[in-house]
């Protein structure tokens, strides 16, 4: 069986089964995304996405680009998540507190 003598060839097929429900619900959220905020159909959010994602693949040649890549990408994720979200959560307070000030007075 010379194809077993090649393990790679069964790792990678592993992988593929891993990574691609991650890759493929990455994409059904940011097509919803899409959808509620452009008014665009799904799956045309999907295609654009792809493409988007094919374009940036394209253009990324070394391992030194694709870690300065998900450094930024790192980068963001951070500033979403301890700072947006959390800013997001104080004024909706606030504006709860004052919309209920002005219908009690």
């Amino acid at each position: 069986m010379p194809f077993v003598e090649r393990f790679e060839y069964i790792g990678i097929a592993t992988w593929t089964i891993v990574l691609l429900p991650n890759f493929c619900i990455s994409f059904w959220c940011t097509s919803r995304i899409i959808k509620k905020v452009a008014n665009l159909k799904q799956k045309y959010g999907v295609l654009l996405i792809f493409m988007l994602v094919l374009i940036i693949i394209y253009f990324l040649k070394t391992g030194q680009q694709i870690y300065t890549l998900t450094n930024y990408i790192g980068k963001i994720g951070f500033i979403i998540d301890y700072g947006y979200i959390p800013l997001l959560f104080f004024l909706i307070l606030i504006v709860k507190r004052v919309k209920k000030k002005y219908r009690t007075s």
